[in-house]
């Protein structure tokens, strides 16, 4: 039987209380920094408004079956070794938190920055990075590849990197 390391557990759960508690009640609120303007290539204020967006980017069949097969790989993955989804969800959570702050960029390169750093934080106390690099490489390779070859479009993870992640989950 594995031994757990019950702190990295501890602080995990705790982050995610916090976070989930962040995201439901207090992310709709924010308006983006220093009060700037709303990029023209960010209308969606939340991801029910995006999903519409979402599904008309993975409109290819080709498409649609490699992000099922990353979507897939990372849920067996998960299945394995529940410590990947703790890890994966405060990632996707704080860069969900950060979507509205940063909503004035024309990019969303920082708010998946914070995802992907949160989510390295984690692997790393859980002793996961490997794993996680290398599912999150394969997801995001099939990902790209069905985003170049089939829809011939820019991934929605430029743009929305935490709505995209979801969105490929709820697309699944």
């Amino acid at each position: 039987m594995r031994k757990h390391n019950s702190a990295a557990w501890n602080i995990s759960f705790i982050s995610l209380v916090i976070l989930i508690i962040i995201a439901y009640h207090w992310s709709s609120d924010i308006v983006p920094l220093n009060g700037q303007q709303i990029s023209k290539y960010k209308p969606y204020a939340n991801f029910n408004d995006y999903y519409r967006f979402h599904l008309n980017e993975h409109s290819h069949p080709h498409d649609q079956k490699l992000h099922i097969i990353g979507t897939t790989i990372a849920y067996i993955s998960f299945i394995l070794d529940p410590t990947l989804i703790i890890c994966v969800v405060n990632g996707i959570l704080s860069g969900y938190i950060m979507y509205p702050l940063l909503r004035y960029q024309d990019h969303g390169y920082l708010e998946g920055f914070i995802g992907i750093f949160v989510t390295y934080l984690f692997s790393r106390i859980h002793k996961k990075q490997k794993k996680l690099l290398i599912i999150g490489s394969i997801w995001f390779l099939l990902g790209f590849i069905g985003h170049i070859t089939f829809e011939r479009n820019n991934a929605a993870f430029n743009l929305y990197p935490s709505y995209a992640f979801i969105g490929d989950y709820k697309m699944y």
